[in-house]
This record gives structure tokens, sequence and C-alpha cells, in this order.
């Protein structure tokens, strides 16, 4: 469905053709860049057939606003022009789904993708905790700050590809994404506690009994 070679790039005479709408130039374009698109999708851990859509809707974007292109800006060329639009196409698509996070303390487990009412099975209670926890501390963060934690911890991209895409130091990439994650884990075994729930030394979730006596004497 897709190919082309990352590297290369098509000649101002292609791109103007595909301006004024020649089919042979457009699909020079797609043949080039599609592939690009579809692997830098997959790597926010998307999965295939979603990846597909969003690649489409990438390049409808592309078609509907290469008039907007120009070579002559500063740092710019076609693939560039191309990368941000996937990546801004990406976190719309994360953020309408509502997609959560890797689990905390592993960039290899994650949370299931569904809100807790609509489990079919009675969520967990590390589940509910991390869930919560994620609602209350995105709806803390600025957007900038909260893309930034996702793209460090979910997507794994490089600091310096999301310090131009959000506009930020390199510096500052690893300094916003380490405060919402640490805001996250502090809200997190907050959130356990509240259900008498803790993490041992080991890891584990522990149910923590609940001493009603002396509320009983006191009654």
């Amino acid at each position: 469905m897709v190919g082309g070679d990352e590297y290369s790039t098509v000649s101002s005479a292609t791109l103007l053709k595909a301006r004024q709408g020649d089919d042979d130039a457009w699909n020079s374009i797609w043949t080039r860049y599609s592939d690009r698109v579809f692997r830098q999708t997959l790597r926010f851990g998307i999965g295939r057939s979603d990846a597909e859509d969003i690649l489409l809707e990438v390049f409808r974007k592309v078609w509907t606003r290469l008039d907007d292109f120009s070579r002559n800006d500063p740092g710019q060329s076609l693939g560039a022009w191309i990368n941000r639009i996937t990546q801004t196409t990406v976190l719309d698509f994360l953020k309408q789904t509502q997609r959560t996070l890797p689990a905390l303390g592993s960039d290899a487990a994650h949370i299931p993708d569904s809100s807790p009412q609509k489990l079919q099975d009675t969520p967990s209670p590390l589940w509910l905790a991390f869930w919560q926890a994620q609602r209350i501390v995105e709806h803390e963060c600025s957007d900038r700050a909260w893309d930034c934690f996702r793209l460090v911890r979910l997507a794994h991209m490089p600091h310096s590809e999301i310090a131009d895409m959000l506009g930020i130091s390199v510096s500052n990439v690893s300094t916003i994404a380490n405060r919402v994650f640490q805001r996250l884990r502090v809200q997190c075994i907050q959130q356990l506690t509240q259900a008498n729930f803790v993490i041992d030394d080991d890891g584990r979730l522990i149910a923590v009994d609940v001493d009603c006596s002396q509320d009983s004497n006191n009654a």
C-alpha cells in the first residue's frame, strides 16, 4: 500500500504540476512520502488499521494545503512540512480517542484504551487509579505540556523533533515531560491510597484493611 525512499524529495517542477492537479505528480509525492508517514504513525503505538486511516487523512491535508507550502522558508522542505502535518494529525487522533499512556514505570506495559464504563470486566484498582490520575493531571497541564509528555513517553520521539514541533528548547522537553510524569505518579499513588491500596517495595498491589473499630466505638 505504501512505499518510497525516506530521504528522497520531489523536484520543484513536480511540485508545481501537483498543485495544478497532475495525477502523475501527485502519485510521485505519495510514492516518496507515504511510507515515511505510515511508519512515523506506527511509532506512536497506533495499530495498522488506524495508521492507514491517519495516512489518508495526512495526505488529504497535504493535497488541500499544498499551495501553502513554500521552499523559500528557512529550513523548509516538503518532507519536513509533511512530517509536521503527520505529527499534528496523530496528536489529534490520540486526543479524540483519549488513548492512554504506558503504565507507570514501564515502557512496555500499557493500560487498556477504554474508560472504566466501557470495560466488560471489573477494572483493577491500579487501572482505575491510573485512569483517574491521568484525567486529573491532563486537566491540570497545559496542552503543550501534556503533548510533550505523550510524545516522550508514548511515541518515544527524538527530543529534537519534539522541541521543533512544540516550539520549545530541547532541554525543556525533558524537564516538562519529567514534571508531568512525576505529577502523574504522585496523583496515581493518591488515588490508590483513597481506594485503600498501596504498592509494596516489590511493586505489588496490596489491599489495606481499614480498621473500623475506633469509629464504631465512637459512634
